[in-house]
């Protein structure tokens, strides 16, 4: 006997639900249980979005004079 199990997972990020198939092959003469092959998702886990690099300081330099001014 082969089973197909159908899973819906939903992804909190963006909403979106994936689907997805297992197919399990059961061994003559054990008992089929669907509950072992139930498996705990895991942890959502959040990650943090990497900070932004610093600013970098700019040293003040004055402007070239223009071609019409004398010093």
């Amino acid at each position: 006997m082969i089973a197909t199990l159908y899973e819906r997972v939903s992804c909190a990020r963006n909403e979106e639900e994936l689907y997805g198939a297992v197919t399990i092959k059961h061994r003559k003469g054990q008992p089929f249980n669907f509950a072992k092959l139930e498996e705990k998702p895991l942890p959502l886990v959040e990650h943090p979005l990497p900070s932004p690099p610093a600013p970098r300081l700019r040293t003040f330099q004055e402007p070239p004079p223009s071609p019409g001014q004398n010093p």
